[in-house]
């Protein structure tokens, strides 16, 4: 839970111009509907409605794994990779980013 904090934070700063790519990837038909009312928002604002929809769609399953696929998706391996940097920084997250396999463990 914390790391999704963290990374969502993460993403939220970093995905610029991408934010509605990012939604469509992760929320699919329903990314205007989780958007209503954010339409005069930030990027952050709005990547942060995005986030915590999807988290609350799929509760548990909302993995960082599918996060990390769908930056991957969009071609985003900048923020991917600001990530593996973030969460090297934060041991207490307890968990570590294998880059190579594109997953978190």
């Amino acid at each position: 839970e914390k790391v999704m904090t963290v990374c969502g934070r993460e993403i939220e700063l970093k995905i610029g111009r991408d934010w509605k790519k990012l939604g469509r990837h992760l929320l699919g038909d329903r990314l205007d509907y989780a958007l209503e009312s954010t339409r005069d928002s930030s990027i952050e604002e709005k990547t942060s409605e995005i986030l915590k929809t999807w988290h609350q769609q799929l509760g548990h399953r909302a993995t960082m794994k599918i996060l990390l696929d769908a930056l991957k998706a969009i071609r985003r391996q900048d923020v991917i990779d600001h990530l593996c940097q973030v969460i090297h920084r934060h041991p207490e997250l307890g968990t570590h980013f294998r880059q190579d396999e594109n997953d978190m463990v």
